[in-house]
Order: structure tokens, then sequence, then C-alpha cells
């Protein structure tokens, strides 16, 4: 299954050395879509990831109750720079309260997951940047978790 009810945006990653990578990628932008992320979502489709737009920087919480692949997150802060990775698991049985949250050790503004692994041939540290296609913006969030 697919993402259903997001629109993909232009995301580009400037890692460490080497060149940037632009890569299509599904917006999550308001409160439901990141709450929904890649539930249930087991093709990408053309896009290689979901990149999470919050209004403000906080510490979000991400889980993967019922996404079936298991997915690299990497958190930017207000300006894109990149502040903390996390590699996320599957949880696909038992009550949503039982799965694993996955945040940022410091608050972030924006969140890309992508696949396990997809990443790894490209050094990403505390020099990468993030920039997202000028119109994807979040809305008000109304919850802290997506």
């Amino acid at each position: 299954m697919v993402p259903v009810g997001f629109r993909q945006v232009a995301v580009t990653i400037s890692g460490a050395v080497g060149d940037p990578i632009e890569q299509a990628m599904w917006l999550a932008g308001t409160p439901e879509q990141r709450h929904r992320g890649l539930t249930g979502v087991t093709d990408l489709g053309a896009a290689r990831g979901m990149v999470f737009v919050f209004d403000r920087p906080a510490s979000y919480r991400f889980y993967m109750w019922q996404t079936p692949m298991p997915l690299d997150i990497l958190f930017f802060d207000a300006s894109g720079a990149f502040v903390d990775r996390a590699d996320m698991e599957p949880c696909l049985a038992g009550p949503v309260d039982r799965c694993e949250r996955y945040s940022s050790t410091v608050p972030f503004l924006t969140a890309v997951e992508i696949p396990d692994g997809a990443l790894d041939h490209v050094t990403i540290d505390r020099r990468s940047r993030l920039s997202v296609e000028p119109s994807a913006t979040a809305t008000t969030d109304t919850s802290d978790e997506p």
C-alpha cells in the first residue's frame, strides 16, 4: 500500500561531503498526516520517504505501530541543520501504547523517515543540512506526537 492523502515535495539533504541528495518525499504537514505517517505503508511509490514538517521546534515522539518496514529517522532544527537520528523498528503486534517511542535529544522542526539503510552511503553529521520545497509548511499542531 502506498501513502494516500499526501503530496510529494522535493527534499535536499546536503551531506558533510559530496554532492547534495535530492529526493521526492511524501509531505506530512498537518496534525492528521503527521499522526498517520507511514502506518500500514508497504510501498513508497515514486517517493523515497516521508518528511514531517512542524510549525514550531519541539521534541515530538514517533512510533512504528502497524508500520511494517524498518525506518531511519533524521531530525533537523529550524535552520535545517542535522541534530539527531534514530533507527526505528516495526511494532506490529499489541496496543499502540506498547510501541517504542523515538525522538531527538534536542528540539527539532523537521524529521525525515526513510527505509532503513537508504542513506548509509552518505555521511550525515552536524554539518549536514535539509531543505524542503518552499511551499512545504506545517499547519498548527494539536498534539505533541505525530
